[in-house]
């Protein structure tokens, strides 16, 4: 798939886009390596959840077709109350990466998380996806690596 960049348009996903979100999420997957079975069941519901309740953005091509999205909740780590917003999900079909969707879903994301009033921590990778390439977009967004996870503002 190539896109069109004046053709991409982002919003806030709804009910309706959990099926296109399923369908991007199982093509990320597919490009892991040594990943476990996706549990379709148990996947639904997450997608549906932070659709309803968190925070899921998706960029659509002309066709209206789900070609990126990012997703996830405020939650907090084990050792604090203090909340954060992180990604459960951010993945942008290889036709697309060329194009601002990553940049425009990020800083959604990051819209997100000032709105709620929450520091942004993002970055989690899970399969063999090129980590060098990762580490440079997070930089050029301005988050600073902390561990495995890019803390932004």
């Amino acid at each position: 798939m190539v896109c069109l960049v004046a053709s991409l348009s982002y919003s806030r996903a709804s009910l309706v886009d959990i099926s296109g979100i399923l369908a991007l999420l199982a093509h990320m997957h597919g490009e892991g390596q040594d990943l476990p079975e996706i549990d379709w069941t148990k996947t639904t519901h997450v997608v549906a959840d932070v659709v309803l309740s968190g925070v899921a953005l998706v960029a659509k091509d002309e066709e209206g077709c789900i070609v990126g999205s990012i997703g996830g909740y405020v939650s907090s780590h084990w050792y604090s109350t203090a909340g954060h917003l992180g990604d459960l999900w951010f993945y942008v079909v290889p036709g697309c990466r060329k194009t601002k969707a990553a940049v425009q879903l990020m800083e959604g994301f990051r819209e997100a998380a000032k709105t709620l009033q929450v520091p942004l921590q993002v970055g989690h990778v899970f399969g063999d996806q090129d980590l060098e390439r990762k580490d440079k977009f997070y930089r050029r967004m301005g988050f600073r690596p902390v561990g495995s996870i890019y803390v932004g503002e």
